[in-house]
């Protein structure tokens, strides 16, 4: 069945490409002293092993369902998701419209609603290692719930700071900036890598790992 697609407009993505070049001059730049001083606090002890070792267990080893799965965990309810197979392909649909083909998927916008609900760091500086190294020491300032591989080279962090003041989510991703997230990730209408999506080219984009503790807190607490 090939479902009807309610395009966003090419306004919407020459918007999203206007706000991620805007947001990039205001935050830090890469703090060779900062980033040094993760790497030597945590470069020998946490590796891409480390994330896949401390990681929660999924229900299903087959990717598709993991990542049908893992967007229900994320995105209770059926609300509307925008997802796409390139940055100039998003649509927005129903969670349950989109069911069956989020694993085809490239991107998704991890925020849909206010108020903002993840901040997804992405990392494209240094080894995997390096990127891991960077991803633990900012899940000591917000929780990190999921680590996604971009199917290449980079990996992105999505932290739970939808009970951060505003202020904090700022000094939060201005921190991390300065040790080499990419700031064009803060607009919230800005594309992620999907979890457990395909990237151009066939590559899967492997959910390294996954702490969901946090969002069943939150589920209890209402």
């Amino acid at each position: 069945m090939i479902l009807s697609h309610s395009k966003i407009s090419n306004g919407w993505n020459v918007a999203v490409e206007a706000a991620s070049i805007k947001q990039s001059r205001k935050w830090p730049e890469l703090n060779t002293e900062e980033y040094n001083a993760a790497i030597r606090r945590y470069g020998e002890c946490w590796s891409l092993a480390d994330l896949l070792n401390s990681s929660e267990s999924w229900p299903d080893d087959i990717a598709c369902r993991q990542t049908e799965w893992l967007i229900d965990q994320l995105f209770p309810g059926n609300p509307r998701l925008s997802c796409g197979k390139s940055m100039h392909e998003i649509s927005a649909r129903s969670r349950e419209d989109w069911r069956g083909h989020l694993a085809q998927q490239q991107f998704i916008v991890a925020n849909t609603s206010r108020p903002r609900r993840f901040l997804v760091c992405a990392f494209d500086h240094g080894a995997a290692t390096q990127q891991a190294s960077m991803l633990k020491s900012l899940s000591e300032l917000a929780p990190l719930v999921c680590v996604v591989h971009s199917g290449i080279s980079s990996l992105e962090g999505w932290f739970f700071v939808q009970s951060l003041p505003k202020k904090r989510g700022r000094t939060f991703f201005g921190y991390a900036t300065s040790v080499g997230a990419n700031p064009a990730n803060w607009p919230r209408s800005q594309p992620v890598r999907m979890p457990g999506g395909l990237r151009g080219g066939g590559l899967r984009q492997r959910i390294y790992h996954l702490n969901l503790q946090v969002l069943r807190n939150e589920h209890w607490a209402t």
